[in-house]
């Protein structure tokens, strides 16, 4: 079990396929967004190195679980990390700069900026292909179960290797699932955060 401290991150939704068309835009318009912030902080004396990619994922359906689900049910928001030292400031200036992009990439008007405070969670590390997930998700509800926990909140997915270019039997995954009770998520637009340095 681990509890991880509640950081900022770079966020856009979407639905249904994974790793599909609607996916990969949405994920080219994130990494546009991280690429103008970058920029912007390296300005300010703020080193931002390029971040892991993240995910949570869920279904709305009150009997669904992911990743149980059909696919085409799957709710997703694709992650990157911004750093404790990116102020304000450097927030709106990249909003500013985000908003000239928008005719380069319609998407990037979907990025926000939302604050995760997942409290307690079950995590482990997967490796191999992502087929293979539903083994490990299902024997963290056993563990849950029979410790007397409550799985709370999205299905939490760091990528130690982009799954796009590593080969399946070579990926790494960390699979993060929140327990109860939990914290408050926060979610602003881009343009509008107070998020202090």
């Amino acid at each position: 079990m681990v509890t991880p401290r509640a950081a900022w991150y770079l966020a856009i939704e979407g639905s249904g396929e994974p790793w599909g068309n609607g996916f990969d835009a949405r994920l080219d318009a994130l990494r546009l967004a991280d690429r103008t912030l970058r920029a912007i902080a390296r300005r300010h004396g703020v080193l931002h190195p390029p971040a892991r990619l993240e995910a949570q994922w869920w279904v709305d359906a009150p009997d669904g679980v992911f990743p149980d689900a059909p696919t085409d049910r799957w709710r997703w928001r694709l992650l990157l990390s911004v750093p404790d030292a990116v102020t304000a400031g450097i927030l709106r200036d990249a909003a500013t700069r985000l908003t000239l992009a928008r005719g380069r990439h319609p998407l990037v008007a979907d990025v926000e900026l939302v604050q995760l405070d997942e409290g307690p969670c079950l995590q482990q590390l997967q490796t191999g292909p992502v087929e293979a997930e539903p083994r490990p998700a299902a024997a963290m509800r056993a563990y849950a179960e029979a410790e007397g926990l409550t799985l709370d909140g999205r299905h939490h997915q760091i990528y130690l290797s982009d799954p796009r270019r590593v080969p399946p039997e070579r990926q790494r995954v960390i699979l993060r699932q929140p327990l109860t009770p939990r914290r408050d998520r926060v979610c602003r637009p881009l343009g509008r955060t107070s998020h202090a340095a």
